[in-house]
Parts: C-alpha cells; structure tokens; sequence
C-alpha cells in the first residue's frame, strides 16, 4: 500500500512539472514572440514610442523651441546640400556575411584628401537621416558615406541587429571603404542604435579607422531593454526579457546579452568621442558615464549637453558640438596623441 501510494504521489509530482513545463514553455513562445515582433521586426510598434511623462527629464520651453528650430535648419540646410552634391552622389551596397544585400550613398568630394566620414543611423530610422549630419563632414573635405542598416530599408533583412549585427555588417563597410582607397583615413559617427553599432565594432576595426564619435548610445542592449520594458509597460525583466531572449536567438540568431556595449568599448584603444543629451528619456545618460568609464584604453572625451533630448545635442547646441567634433578629431585622430 505504502509503495502504491509512493507511486501516486510521483505521478502527481511527474504530471504537475510537466504541466508547469508546458505552461512556461507556452508562455516563452508567446511572451517571447510578441516581443520579439515588437522590438526586432520593423514598423511592428517599437518606433512608437509613449512613456509616462514623469519619467522625462525636464526641458524648459524655451529649448524645446530652440531645438525644433534648429532641427527646421538643419533639415533645410541638409536638401540644399544634397541639391548641391546631387551629381557626387554614388548608390553603393554591400553584401553582409550572413548573405544580406545592405544599401547606402557614397557622396564624393573633390578634395583630393583620403578622409571619409561614415555615418549609422539609429533605431528604425533610415539613412536620411543622416543627412543632417554629412554636410558638416563633407565641408570639412570628407568623402561621405550613409548607410542602411539591417531591416531598414532599402538594405536586406527580416530582423533589426541592435547594433550588435549591425557592428558586424559595419566592419564589411569599413574594409569596403579600404578595398576602394588604400589611404582611407575613416571617421565613424553613429546616433543611438548607430552609436551603438560603431561602438560595438571599436574592438576590432582596422587602423584605417582614425577615431569615433558616439551619440547617445546604450551600454547594452540587455539594459535598454530592461529599461523600456519599465518605461513603456511597467514589466520587470525577468521573466519577460529572458523569454525575448530565447525567441531571438531562435528566430533573429543572436543573443541579445552579447550586445554589451560596455565589454567591447572597454577593449578599444581608438580615440572615442562620447556625446549625451542631459534630458535623454530614451537612453538615460547614465549609459553614457558607464560607457566613458569602462573605456580603459586611449583617448577619450565625455560631452553632455543639458536639456538636449534623445538625439537632440546636434539641435540643442549645433556650433558647439561640431566643435567638439572636430576638435576632438584633430586632437586624436592621427592616433599620436593621448
């Protein structure tokens, strides 16, 4: 009796955690799914993006309006210089190692210096946006390249790479720019996700590639996730971003904790410009101390702008930060100095 008993109890206990086995299984599929939808496929809800309004940082009004007229300008400035460089402009792709056909503009200078300057968008962004940024490039004599990355169109792609995919089809950008110029001296700009992407190539990119500006990027893309998991739904990490992750792996081939940031920064001797907006509610600005922290190796600067929003220090103090930009470039960027 005692032994039939005993049975009946592991039969219990087998047919309850097989029940929980399916239940969380289930459970990872669907929570998994939904999310992975929303945050890697494109125009699938992540580029729509509400948050509590207490949890911005402040702006007065007055640099909101300077910065929606700055951005006018700079949206302005950007369609009269590609009126003027309309006849330089080269449309040029790539092929990614994983076989994805990636898209972009070559926008040639007739200086006769070797500069090149290659600007990464961000997030479900596309590559004009870039534009507001080449011209102050290609004024300073650079040959300038945009690109589309990933699942952005019109470049190949069903999943969005979080800058750690991304990194990888940029070093297949970086080593095009040298099969063309073997003098290829190669400045790397990325806003956000862009920024993440240049960064998380900083480890590894060849010594054509002079110096990087970083703008408002995150440390990880664990920790961005996490973060707008609590802004935008109120969900704790875990279980719900494990459950992502194990549906990334499957379905978009990589592992969302391999995107750290900080690890691969932390490996980088190049000089890297790091550049924040204080009232960043997207990426908080506490990604960009960590990020200038963990860099142990070569030059770097830190710029915050105050009350400059995500993406927003180019608007908030336009002369300023290509000063700094440029600055920094020729303080660092022959790689001679410390």
């Amino acid at each position: 009796m005692k032994n039939k008993k005993g049975l009946t109890w592991l039969k219990k206990l087998g047919i309850s955690l097989a029940l929980l086995t399916v239940i969380s299984l289930a459970a990872t599929y669907f929570v998994g799914n939904y999310f992975v939808d929303y945050a890697l496929v494109p125009n699938q809800g992540g580029q729509d993006r509400q948050v509590d309004q207490e949890t911005k940082p402040g702006q007065t009004k007055s640099a909101v309006h300077e910065i929606n007229a700055n951005k006018a300008q700079a949206k302005a400035d950007a369609k009269a210089w590609l009126d003027q460089v309309g006849d330089k402009k080269e449309a040029v792709s790539i092929r990614s190692q994983d076989g994805l056909a990636l898209s972009g503009n070559l926008f040639h200078n007739d200086s006769d210096q070797h500069k090149y300057a290659l600007i990464v968008h961000g997030y479900q962004g596309q590559e004009a946006d870039s534009y507001d940024i080449a011209p102050a490039f290609y004024q300073k004599g650079y040959q300038v390249l945009t690109i589309s990355l990933r699942a952005h169109a019109p470049s190949q792609g069903q999943y969005i790479g979080m800058g750690y995919l991304d990194s990888q089809d940029l070093l297949q950008w970086v080593q095009w720019l040298i099969d063309r110029d073997s003098q290829a001296q190669i400045v790397l700009h990325g806003t956000s996700m862009g920024s993440a992407t240049v960064l998380m190539a900083s480890d590894k990119l060849p010594a054509a590639v002079k110096a990087v500006v970083a703008d408002c990027g995150y440390s990880s893309i664990w920790d961005i996730f996490a973060s707008e998991l609590d802004k935008r739904f109120n969900l704790p990490t875990f279980p719900v971003l494990y459950m992502a992750n194990t549906m990334a792996r499957l379905r978009a081939g990589y592992d969302l904790r391999e995107g750290n940031t900080l690890e691969y920064v932390a490996q980088s001797s190049l000089p890297i410009l790091f550049i924040h907006g204080a009232a960043d509610d997207f990426v908080p600005v506490s990604m960009a101390r960590e990020l200038y922290d963990a860099k142990a190796k070569g030059p770097k600067e830190l710029y915050i702008v105050p009350e400059a929003g995500h993406a927003e220090a180019k608007y908030k103090e336009p002369t300023t930060y290509y000063q700094k930009i440029f600055q920094f470039i020729q303080d660092y960027g022959d790689g001679n100095k410390e």
